[in-house]
């Protein structure tokens, strides 16, 4: 990374912040948006800046599980916080079915979209798992 772009991503990240903390600050004495937003769109503005090569911003690349593992948790959370308890019994029951049916629905759905993919042999750490007739895996060592 150059030294050019190093300083210009510190600056970035500093202007972000501080305009981060001011929006969000004024948002909520106003309740225009949650703060969550405003990291989102901190985002956008970021990925558009990089994209257009408006400023000489180095491209940031994070690891799906970083954003899995890290940064739902804390939108989770922060929305949680926000919640509403009396609007959020009424809906208890509803948002509850809804729910579990959207995600029964899509482990099947995931399950037979990915199943066409795995076509007997799966491959993994020297040894493939291969299916046989009555639906049971035997573990079958590779050599070579």
């Amino acid at each position: 990374m150059q030294d050019s772009s190093l300083i210009t991503l510190i600056i970035f990240v500093i202007t972000g912040l501080v305009a981060l903390n001011a929006l969000s600050y004024y948002s909520e004495r106003i309740m225009l948006f949650p703060s969550v937003i405003w990291v989102l769109c901190l985002g956008m503005i970021y990925g558009a800046l990089n994209h257009f090569k408006l400023l000489d911003l180095p491209g940031l690349y994070l690891d799906p599980h970083i954003i899995l593992f890290a940064l739902v948790p804390v939108l989770i959370f922060a929305a949680a916080k926000k919640m509403c308890l009396h609007h959020f019994r009424r809906v208890l029951k509803e948002s509850t079915i809804l729910a579990t049916l959207g995600i029964v629905v899509s482990t099947f759905a995931g399950t037979h979209a990915f199943a066409g993919s795995f076509q007997g042999q799966i491959s993994s750490s020297g040894a493939s798992l291969t299916a046989r007739g009555d639906s049971r895996c035997r573990v079958v060592p590779q050599t070579g």
